[in-house]
């Protein structure tokens, strides 16, 4: 764990991650999930560890967050069917959370996780201010990541907190009910 990693490292381990979902058909990602899903490896780790998952920047482009070093390797291929095998050599912990943002976001299209990158404050909007091309290569700031998905965690937290709650009501009423049927 820690800033020794790099963002390719990482993106290695996603590709390995898609590539092992099913033997019999293995999963693709495109160079846009790819780098969606750095951002939210990169979130994630600040959140939870409050450090970096790795060293590399991440930058503001017009389609949302992007390593550009990564970016510079990969792009060319849609989708990307690099064989990588064994795994990157990434530590425990650090395969654990790439593991673990993998199953939240493997889910969405190339362009629906571009448009989670886009949500209202995020700060990727934060960090993107276009030139007169669109273009913009502002770098996302750390600390700022760090907030935002801190605040992305609280919020589930409280969803989870709220629902236990409901459960818990709903349990104690459904017991009174059955009480009351038994002293009638």
């Amino acid at each position: 764990m820690g800033t020794s990693t790099t963002a390719l490292e990482v993106a290695d381990y996603l590709i390995w991650l898609a590539r092992k979902e099913s033997e019999e058909e293995p999963g693709y990602l495109t160079p846009l999930q790819l780098q969606k899903l750095l951002y939210f490896v990169q979130g994630w780790t600040l959140a939870e560890w409050g450090a970096p998952m790795f060293r590399d920047e991440i930058e503001a482009w017009k389609n949302g967050p992007v390593v550009p070093g990564v970016w510079k390797l990969m792009s060319g291929k849609s989708p990307i069917t690099a064989e990588i095998d064994p795994p990157p050599p990434l530590t425990d912990a650090d395969k654990s959370m790439v593991h673990s943002v993998w199953n939240a976001y493997k889910k969405y299209s190339p362009f629906a996780l571009r448009d989670l990158t886009h949500s209202e404050e995020a700060p990727y909007l934060e960090a993107y201010v276009p030139d007169k091309e669109g273009r913009c290569t502002r770098t996302i700031s750390r600390e700022r990541m760090k907030d935002w998905f801190v605040e992305r965690a609280r919020l589930v937290l409280d969803q989870a907190a709220l629902k236990r709650d409901r459960a818990a009501a709903f349990a104690r009423w459904n017991l009174a009910q059955i009480n009351a049927r038994k002293a009638v």
